[in-house]
């Protein structure tokens, strides 16, 4: 479904988007709550993926994982990715 230049999120299958020049990723959960948090890992600046499983964000590079609403859960990284979106 298409709305004004963006996509509405499928439950657990992540949009991306550009918002203010930076990479955002949406997802909607089973309640039908959508969750938006930035794309960039504050460790080193990967691009984080969704992990389906465990309902995280995930960054490849070395290991952070952030909950799904951007909120760090395990280091390197010492930031939140749900702060960044507004930055």
């Amino acid at each position: 479904i298409h709305f004004i230049g963006s996509y509405l999120p499928l439950v657990d299958k992540p949009t991306i988007t550009i918002e203010n020049g930076k990479r955002v990723g949406i997802v909607m959960d089973k309640e039908g709550k959508l969750h938006k948090v930035s794309l960039t890992c504050p460790h080193m600046k990967c691009g984080l993926k969704f992990n389906r499983l465990t309902k995280t964000w995930d960054c490849p590079c070395h290991g952070s994982r952030f909950d799904i609403d951007g909120n760090l859960l395990r280091g390197p990284s010492t930031k939140c990715v749900s702060k960044a979106i507004n930055k």
